[in-house]
């Protein structure tokens, strides 16, 4: 009987404590409140109407007018992509940037929406967009105040030294998302950033609501990843993206050179706003956009995103959407890739020697499935034959001898079966997706 009793309280013990190690290896991968376990999807207010300093165009100086936004404006873009199929498609996000907030904290210190963009209050506004079947992000920033004006006169509050009452004013209103922008800040801060970002954090997870956590993981060029992943669901990891092919080809050099550690599920690298089919013009103008770079540079942007990233957030106007943004935003293969639930992260595999190194590589993304997504990309200015040779994808075997099939996502159609490698005619800043699979027993027959 002994015995018995003995076993039984040792056999409670072993699985009391094989739990809880579970869940505090499972609790910091979840953190916080288990938000995402798949990245995430959607638009936000910042260069929608806004020229964004825009070197092509005329009289747009410094940043221009970006970080602009109304309550007008957003309710159109929501009812555009329920009509135009991005809503289905996976895009729910609905984030504003720096242009929602009003110049001065109430009578109480609590943040503001700007009531001349906002007429119904925040908390309204949010419940609206919600019913429609939205999640709402919300901007702020680590320091005094944060980045941009928005057209209007003064600076904007930022949440330093007020992380509980803000994040609790968020938690009221029913925001989904929060980004915490690196500005009005000092230098001496940057010493304590793991330290003021860990206080935010804390402060909304004690408002009780799940709240998405988006921050600056600084410094870019080392990628000590380990508390950002532990606090944040998404984490920026390299310099701000514009509508121009020079921001576009350093945010994705930086990934050729560095990978962040520790990322996926949970805690996703994020490397800023898609541009997808052009940032606005000079004056908020619904639905006017003046691209910034070339068709063939908008699907290399969306291709690397989609396979490295942890984010889709479209910074474009999607409302009157051009053929080129149906045809990249909606893409299902590249969606599905993007979403895969195995949730392993893309990275560069090979440099391949194009004469011009080392502007032409492949980078290749594991699947669930057991396929493989590879890309052959060339930064070059000018076009190049690239190879993707199948003993250069990981954790696979495959080698010189491998058939494989080869299914195009951007044209949608088998270019058949190929032995040891595949080759490929890549414009200039262009890219060439492909999903490698292997035969059946009756396609090699």
């Amino acid at each position: 009987v002994r015995f018995s009793v003995l076993f039984v309280h040792m056999h409670r013990f072993l699985l009391l404590t094989l739990c809880c190690v579970l869940v505090a290896v499972e609790g910091r991968k979840l953190f916080p409140k288990q938000l995402g376990k798949k990245g995430a999807m959607g638009w936000t207010t910042w260069c929608t109407e806004g020229a964004c300093g825009q070197k092509h165009l005329k009289n747009s100086v410094g940043h221009g007018y970006h970080d602009w936004c109304n309550e007008k404006e957003i309710i159109s873009v929501a009812e555009a992509m329920i009509q135009n199929g991005m809503k289905d498609a996976g895009y729910t996000h609905i984030n504003l940037d720096d242009c929602w907030a009003w110049i001065t904290r109430d009578a109480n210190g609590n943040l503001q929406g700007d009531p001349n963009r906002f007429p119904n209050g925040m908390e309204a506004f949010i419940s609206k967009l919600h019913g429609m079947g939205f999640q709402v992000g919300l901007y702020t920033s680590i320091g005094k105040t944060t980045c941009d004006r928005g057209g209007r006169n003064q600076s904007i509050p930022g949440s330093y030294g007020h992380n509980k009452q803000d994040a609790e004013t968020f938690a009221k209103w029913g925001v989904d998302y929060v980004k915490l922008d690196w500005c009005g800040t000092t230098p001496a801060m940057l010493l304590e950033e793991e330290k003021l970002h860990k206080q935010f954090h804390r402060a909304l997870n004690a408002t009780g609501r799940p709240i998405w956590f988006n921050f600056h993981c600084f410094p870019y060029d080392i990628f000590n990843t380990t508390w950002c992943s532990e606090i944040g669901n998404s984490f920026r990891i390299g310099i701000d993206h514009h509508d121009n092919w020079e921001t576009t080809d350093e945010i994705i050099s930086s990934w050729m050179t560095k990978h962040p550690a520790d990322v996926g599920p949970w805690s996703w690298p994020d490397p800023d706003f898609l541009m997808t089919g052009g940032a606005g013009c000079n004056n908020p103008t619904p639905g006017k956009r003046c691209p910034g770079m070339s068709d063939t540079e908008y699907y290399t942007e969306f291709s690397i995103w989609s396979i490295a990233g942890g984010q889709l957030l479209v910074a474009s106007d999607v409302r009157n959407m051009s053929a080129l943004q149906k045809d990249i935003l909606l893409n299902k293969d590249m969606l599905d890739v993007f979403n895969d639930p195995l949730g392993e992260l893309g990275e560069l595999v090979a440099l391949w020697p194009c004469h011009a190194y080392p502007k032409c590589s492949v980078w290749s993304k594991p699947l669930s499935t057991g396929e493989v997504v590879v890309a052959l990309l060339n930064t070059d200015d000018h076009p190049h034959k690239i190879t993707g040779e199948w003993h250069a994808v990981p954790g696979k075997g495959w080698g010189a001898d491998t058939v494989l099939n080869v299914y195009d996502l951007w044209q949608h159609k088998s270019m058949g079966s190929h032995k040891g490698k595949y080759e490929a005619d890549v414009a200039a800043h262009g890219v060439v997706v492909v999903r490698l699979s292997k035969p059946s027993l009756l396609e090699l027959q």
